[in-house]
């Protein structure tokens, strides 16, 4: 479970996917969610612009496109990663906090991912969640944003360790991959893509949708003029929309892989297809 929580650990040494464009000169583009140079190519040893093919080139790197001389299988097998400009919580950290604390905590984890009114403060060696300021006694410690959930989690995680629940010492032991800013893309073979056959239609399988949509995210606030980390409710305009995007997203990849017919099974019975577009 810990090298699960921890994505930063996972995505440190993977390629970025940097492009919301899926082809370019009919071609898989050179940052997108499908590319060679990422990926690896779609043909056995075989780069894109097609300067060298063939096993004898094994291991080496076309010196024009960039890509590696290897096997296709390669891209059911390589990961990357999208890296967004705020931290979001670890959705699968946030799975494993309700399971474990419950409604009431539920509520105010949600009311401090969700609501930009949300602070968390300390009195009494007691935190509390409020959605008005003016409710806070003077004096007292407070947080905010995703800092606030950062602590909230630690103290209920502190309070609770040693009540015989072994997970609550895996939150705390594993509390600094909570919040994360890489997103782990998965190998396009396990989630294809096509054009349809006369038509410029792009067929898509939905957790490329989810992608597409963080990326989308991500370039409109790289292209804001506004500093969304001083305005606290543009700020929480685009946590809370990233925050769904990603849940979503790793929602669909578990149900996918869950189901009889899904990753797991295809990969098990050794099932090919092309995607290759």
């Amino acid at each position: 479970m810990p090298k699960i929580l921890n994505y930063d650990t996972f995505c440190e040494n993977l390629d970025e996917v940097t492009s919301l464009k899926t082809f370019g000169k009919r071609k898989f583009h050179p940052d997108g969610l499908f590319s060679e140079q990422i990926f690896g190519p779609v043909r056995n040893y075989t780069c894109q612009c097609g300067k060298y093919h063939g096993v004898s080139k094994e291991g080496g790197q076309c010196s024009e496109c960039k890509v590696d001389i290897v096997n296709s299988d390669l891209r059911r097998k390589r990961f990357a990663k999208i890296t967004i400009p705020i931290e979001v919580v670890n959705p699968l950290f946030y799975d494993l906090l309700v399971d474990l604390a419950g409604k009431t905590f539920k509520k105010a984890l949600d009311d401090l991912m969700r609501n930009d009114k949300s602070i968390l403060y300390m009195t009494d060696e007691e935190f509390v969640v409020t959605l008005s300021e003016d409710t806070i006694p003077q004096g007292a410690r407070k947080w905010e944003r995703t800092e606030a959930i950062y602590e909230l989690v630690k103290a209920v995680a502190e309070d609770n360790v040693g009540d015989g629940v072994d997970e609550w010492k895996l939150v705390l032991d594993n509390i600094d991959n909570l919040l994360t800013n890489q997103i782990i893309v998965l190998p396009p073979e396990l989630r294809p893509t096509s054009k349809s056959s006369g038509e410029s239609k792009q067929l898509m399988d939905k957790i490329n949708r989810y992608y597409v949509q963080i990326l989308t995210k991500k370039e409109i606030m790289s292209g804001t003029i506004i500093d969304i980390h001083r305005d606290k409710a543009l700020y929480y305009t685009y946590f809370k929309q990233l925050q769904k995007d990603v849940n979503e997203l790793y929602t669909r990849i578990l149900e996918k892989m869950a189901k009889k017919e899904g990753l797991i099974r295809g990969n098990i019975l050794g099932k090919r297809i092309d995607f290759s577009g």
